[in-house]
């Protein structure tokens, strides 16, 4: 893709970029489904509900969007996506509805997250699906919907550095009885703090991955370092300040100002851009992904009233090397590695091989800032282990277990 006024709204630059210039991943879901599809969009089914049949979190929503799911009379619009509509059928739900409708919609990279088309405003419905999409299955419970929610109010209670920004989940809906517990989440697409000077959104993974129908097209961190590089051999300078800094620098406060743990590896970090093209901020998404150190924000003062995402806590077993690891600390440290060594080391190792066409930036380089950078905020503390924690490739069931090697840190 080219950078150009040809996709002049925020919303074409963002879905193209999500389902043309990505590298894929594995998904159960059925092809008409996933962003790599040949077809634009697809009808996604809603039923429309007596409210009090559900239980709704809304947090600061844009009241144009809030209009779309609350109706007049009482009524409220159950979104679900059509690969869960049969599970839904034998489990009695879609009886619950005593209306039916569709709404186009186009799926983001994440499949399960789709983009309205022809509302207004356009905004993102991430739906429960119970297929297995990546590493896991993805399912939307109250719990989830509750966890979202609460860090899409805080970070929207706070002034956030001015470097950072959030995709804010602002209504989340739930059905439950009996054995069946669902629900879906609202994510708008316009990133907050609200600022003027936005343009548009570029998925990390975008800067690095090349144009599936434009392959020849350079990739768009060359694009965007050209367009603000006004010097030639100051390329990584440009790269180090405008992203690479901000970038560590956003997890880096989230970890140590606010206790919060957040993947943002390349598909939930998103850089913002403004009308010139200039990188204005790092924005972050899918909140549901933000892991809470309760004993960081005890000690800060902060709320404690999380029940999701603990980290150290989990239902899952942690093995490094073959060993179990049960003490709470030290998995709370093995999973701060496996974020930051593992999910924003593996978006590194990509933006080095990008960048290093440029000779401005060496390996040596580009390791040693971003060492600098960690340093500059985590000297002095003791929450990282001495050893970086990866992923075992030899066993894939993320599910229940989770298995560890160990490796020498190569960007702290």
């Amino acid at each position: 893709m080219l950078l150009s006024p040809r996709l002049d709204t925020l919303e074409e630059i963002f879905i193209y970029l999500e389902r043309r210039v990505n590298e894929s991943f594995s998904s159960e879901i059925s092809e008409q489904y996933k962003p790599s599809s040949n077809l634009d969009s697809f009808s996604l089914p809603f039923i429309s509900c007596d409210s009090s049949l559900l239980e709704s979190f809304e947090v600061n929503p844009d009241p144009k969007i809030r209009d779309q799911i609350f109706l007049s009379g009482g009524k409220l619009r159950f979104f679900f996506h059509p690969e869960i509509e049969e599970f839904y059928a034998q489990s009695g739900f879609l009886g619950i509805g005593n209306g039916r409708g569709q709404v186009n919609v186009s799926p983001t990279s994440s499949s399960r997250t789709v983009l309205t088309r022809d509302l207004m405003p356009n905004f993102m419905i991430k739906t429960d699906i119970r297929k297995k999409i990546g590493d896991n299955i993805r399912k939307i419970k109250k719990e989830h919907v509750d966890h979202s929610l609460k860090i899409s109010r805080e970070l929207g209670d706070i002034s956030l550095p001015e470097y950072m920004g959030y995709l804010p989940e602002s209504i989340g809906v739930v059905y439950y009885r009996e054995s069946l517990e669902t629900g879906f989440i609202i994510r708008e697409i316009i990133p907050r703090p609200l600022s003027y000077r936005t343009r548009g959104i570029i998925p990390f993974f975008s800067l690095f991955s090349r144009d599936a129908f434009h392959p020849e097209d350079p990739l768009l961190l060359d694009q965007l370092i050209e367009r603000m590089c006004k010097k030639k051999g100051r390329e990584f300078d440009v790269f180090l300040d405008k992203i690479l800094a901000p970038y560590l620098n956003t997890w880096a406060y989230l970890v140590l100002e606010r206790g919060l743990i957040p993947e943002i590896h390349a598909q939930n970090a998103l850089l913002e851009l403004d009308e010139e093209g200039e990188a204005t901020r790092i924005i972050c998404r899918d909140l549901q992904d933000f892991f809470v150190d309760l004993e960081r924000r005890q000690k800060k003062g902060l709320n404690t009233d999380f029940q999701k995402n603990i980290a150290g806590r989990t239902n899952k077993a942690y093995l490094v090397e073959g060993k179990p690891i049960k003490d709470e600390e030290s998995r709370k440290q093995i999973s701060l590695s496996f974020t930051y060594d593992y999910r924003i080391g593996r978006a590194l190792d990509l933006f080095y091989l990008a960048m290093s066409r440029y000779p401005s930036c060496t390996k040596e380089k580009f390791t040693g800032a971003a060492k600098e950078i960690w340093r500059t905020n985590f000297n002095g503390t003791d929450i990282f282990p001495k050893r970086a924690y990866f992923p075992s490739k030899d066993h894939p069931n993320l599910e229940e277990e989770l298995y560890f090697t160990e490796k020498l840190p190569e960007y702290r």
